[in-house]
């Protein structure tokens, strides 16, 4: 769309093992059940296909809400995602902290949100961070970010990032 033309784009981590594993064995099952769907409408299964059309759904927005990249502005950083999902715009006027942290996923508890299906993503709280917006599909990889609110997101060089971003808001 109507991307600023001075801004600097990076694209998220791959995905973990963990993730990639869990999204893999749920978009089989998804594929297993929309292949069984003539059998389950023969069979009288209506139930059953209406799961699988419902299992379809989620991963659908699923894979819409995982982070498509993330761009550094002028005065923003923006969390691009697709349709339906609107971008997240978080400013960089009061940003105070951004580090490279490890998000372990066993410490973190899901407020709201998609965890484990091509991306963490949604409201979470940790012991170590409290509550926070994540959009990270690597936990090895995160940054944190801090603005009065508390962000997490993967870029893929994590250490690259940081150092841009401190330099644009050193500017600001």
């Amino acid at each position: 769309g109507d991307r600023k033309l001075d801004s600097q784009t990076y694209r998220p981590a791959p995905m973990s093992v963990g993730l990639a594993v869990m999204s893999g064995i749920i978009v089989a099952l998804g594929l297993v059940g929309l292949a069984a769907m003539p059998l389950l409408i023969e069979k009288g299964q209506g139930v059953i296909a209406i799961i699988v059309a419902m299992l379809w759904l989620v991963i659908l927005v699923s894979w819409q809400a995982r982070p498509k990249c993330y761009e550094i502005g002028r005065d923003s950083l923006v969390i691009v995602r697709s349709f339906p999902f609107i971008d997240v715009v978080i400013p960089l006027t009061d940003m105070h902290d951004a580090r490279t942290a490890r998000v372990g996923a066993l410490m973190l508890w899901k407020i709201y949100g998609i965890n484990g299906l091509f991306s963490n993503t949604g409201w979470f709280r940790s012991r170590e961070f409290g509550k926070f917006f994540a959009s990270i599909t690597d936990g090895n990889k995160a940054v944190m970010l801090s603005n009065g609110k508390k962000y997490a997101i993967s870029p893929k060089y994590p250490d690259e990032f940081v150092a841009d971003l401190k330099h644009i808001i050193n500017q600001v």
